[in-house]
């Protein structure tokens, strides 16, 4: 499911606040960091300016993805090669502007399934190769077997938003109620979103036209992630995420 891989790439980046220990920092990897703050900072700008014209996001998006998606690919790759003390120095200087570039590029859930905004976010994840055109839609019938699994990913993905809202922004309460969900649910929501993952993409696209408004419905409340995001219990939930 397309919707799927858009929400997980929205995890991967607010993966990147995660703190760990202080550190000092060498001014090259200061330089690449600034760069890819800056990076997220414009991709944030185009989903505000798009606001809700999803065909206008999705052409800005991918307008920017030609230009900035291998050097957003690249610094992403980098980052994910630091030491726990390097990403807490990094987070310490860069955490407020990648927390409000993170709230703002949030937004462009509600136009996830938009076939140019999703080639356009799946884009940016460091194993892809760069945009694509969207596959054109068919009627691809679908077995009621990958119904029901795709049925059981959204009321997972359900379960997790209401997980989320449920903590009130109590961020130690996130953090306890995540793990908890993610120890029980987190496996299984893994094998799941894999087998979605292998679909073609005519049945992705088949089966996000049945389930996008419930799985954006649920995206919609992942907000709260972003501001519990430097909160211990949270960060060492989110290490149990599945995407």
């Amino acid at each position: 499911m397309n919707t799927l891989r858009v929400l997980a790439a929205f995890v991967a980046l607010l993966a990147l606040g995660a703190p760990a220990s202080a550190a000092d920092l060498e001014p090259e990897l200061e330089k690449q960091a600034l760069r890819l703050v800056e990076l997220l900072e414009g991709m944030a700008s185009i989903v505000k300016t798009a606001g809700t014209d999803c065909d206008k996001m999705g052409v800005d998006l991918g307008s920017w993805v030609e230009v900035n998606g291998e050097e957003i690919r690249a610094l992403s790759r980098r980052m994910s090669t630091l030491s726990e003390e390097q990403n807490s120095a990094l987070e310490l200087k860069f955490k407020a502007r990648v927390e409000v570039a993170l709230e703002g590029f949030m937004a462009a859930g509600q136009c996830a399934a938009n076939p140019k905004v999703s080639a356009a976010l799946q884009a940016i994840g460091p194993e892809s190769g760069g945009a694509t055109e969207p596959q054109p839609l068919d009627e691809t019938p679908l077995s009621d077997e990958i119904k029901a699994k795709a049925e059981r990913v959204v009321v997972l993905m359900e379960s997790l938003g209401q997980t989320i809202t449920a903590a009130k922004g109590d961020c130690d309460v996130l953090g306890d109620t995540l793990s908890t969900f993610l120890d029980k649910k987190g496996q299984e929501l893994d094998a799941l979103i894999a087998e979605m993952e292998a679909l073609s993409p005519q049945a992705s696209e088949a089966l996000d036209r049945e389930f996008n408004d419930r799985i954006m419905q649920a995206v919609s409340k992942f907000e709260g992630l972003g501001k519990c995001i430097d909160n211990p219990k949270v960060e060492a939930a989110m290490k149990k995420l599945p995407m």
